[in-house]
């Protein structure tokens, strides 16, 4: 039984800004472990619920500028790709992987997509469940020890790619593992799919709308993290999960966006 049920693309609602007339609110669902019986829906606030045939053409007569938006978007969409994949994995060798370790993989993922591809993130996942198969037909590893290596092994595979600069692009998208209508949407639109290079994907939405966020708009974030925190007695738990967000490999900016973003209740009274 696996201890994680994580579909490969369900996402909630996210906001995009569209253009200067309004706000272009963006909902789509995808289900990664069964057959679609219904054709998928996606919910524009100005159209309202449409089908997914119809959604690309509404999609593209708009003027995408919100660049963190659609990047943090991407990324949420494609860390659940590759999640999915390492859980489907570590099902074939029959390894179970802790949710507080899931947390950290993903965190880790992530960060290999500013730079990689999904497929190229794919080939270390299978790479990193392999080796902990292995692992553990040692007399002094246990199954559950050998699986909790699977977070290092997975660092350790990003620093010899960032060292070597190679990673195999050629891993192929399993059958039943489906792209999911988000992944046609960013498809149809972007031209993105599984082999598309990070690196290049966040390049193109900064393009966009220009850069994320400028310095000086995150010293002000910085500086509203730290008054927050503590007028709300949260200073320590902010900074361990700002910590862990720069142990994972992020940048300073990206790690303090990341620790806003999954932690609100740190920040609002």
């Amino acid at each position: 039984m696996r201890v994680w049920q994580y579909p490969a693309a369900c996402l909630h609602a996210v906001g995009l800004s569209a253009s200067v007339s309004g706000t272009l609110l963006l909902s789509l669902s995808a289900i990664a472990d069964a057959t679609i019986s219904n054709p998928p829906w996606v919910n524009f606030q100005s159209a309202g619920w449409v089908s997914f045939q119809s959604a690309p053409t509404l999609m593209m007569d708009r003027q995408f500028t919100n660049s963190e938006a659609l990047s943090n978007l991407w990324l949420a969409y494609a860390c659940d790709d590759v999640t999915w994949y390492l859980i489907d994995q570590c099902d074939l060798h029959n390894r179970e992987i802790e949710p507080e370790d899931l947390t950290k993989i993903q965190d880790t993922i992530r960060h290999g997509l500013r730079t990689h591809s999904v497929a190229q993130m794919w080939f270390i996942m299978w790479k990193v469940a392999r080796d902990a198969a292995a692992l553990s037909t040692r007399a002094y590893y246990s199954d559950r020890r050998a699986t909790a290596t699977i977070p290092g092994k997975i660092r350790k595979q990003l620093e010899i790619a960032e060292q070597q600069g190679e990673l195999r692009n050629n891993w192929n998208r399993q059958q039943a593992h489906i792209s999911g209508t988000l992944g046609m949407v960013f498809s149809e639109i972007f031209g993105i799919d599984e082999y598309s290079n990070g690196a290049a994907v966040l390049n193109m939405f900064e393009q966009l709308g220009g850069q994320w966020k400028p310095s000086g708009e995150l010293d002000a974030i910085a500086e509203a993290f730290m008054r927050d925190t503590l007028e709300l007695n949260t200073s320590m738990p902010a900074l361990e999960a700002f910590a862990e967000m720069i142990r994972s490999g992020l940048t300073t900016g990206d790690a303090l966006m990341e620790t806003i973003q999954r932690n609100p209740a740190l920040f609002e009274g």
